[in-house]
């Protein structure tokens, strides 16, 4: 059977719409766990929950930039998490990820811009290192305007 390399290998589960009230509910998580836990065990957690998103969609069988923005872009639509533009600089593969929190009130939306950047670099790490990246490059994800930067490397 033919697979497009280009179109993720997800659960079905993704492709189905997220109940009403889903924005809401991880907002009040957030605020919870942020109540709850130091703001380095905050951090971790996103991150590891990141590692299982990335898992989600494995990217261990792509060997080019096109390839893996098609597969990643797949999925941010299948959850409505916007879209992602993967560049090559001097330094680092660069991940400029638009349309990631909803456009909503602050209570809402301050906790998934908090959430947000650890959640993406370790989902986005994880997707580096399946695609045969260095244990000596980092990821790191930080805020410019409304947009999310995804640094891997050095």
């Amino acid at each position: 059977m033919y697979e497009d390399p280009q179109v993720p290998r997800m659960s079905g589960a993704f492709r189905a719409s997220p109940p009403a009230g889903a924005s809401f509910l991880v907002a009040m998580i957030a605020r919870e766990l942020a109540s709850a836990a130091s703001e380095d065990q905050s951090h971790g957690f996103y991150v590891a929950v990141g590692h299982r998103i990335a898992a989600v969609v494995p990217l261990d069988d792509v060997e080019d930039l096109g390839t893996m923005t098609a597969r990643i872009n797949a999925l941010w639509a299948a959850l409505g998490w916007g879209s992602a533009v993967v560049t090559v600089e001097d330094s680092a593969i660069v991940v400029r990820h638009d349309g990631l929190y909803p456009d909503t009130e602050a209570e809402i939306a301050t906790p998934w811009k908090q959430l947000l950047p650890p959640l993406m670099e370790g989902t986005y790490e994880t997707w580096f290192r399946m695609m045969g990246s260095s244990r000596a490059l980092g990821t790191s994800a930080r805020w410019i305007d409304r947009t999310l930067e995804i640094r891997h490397g050095r």
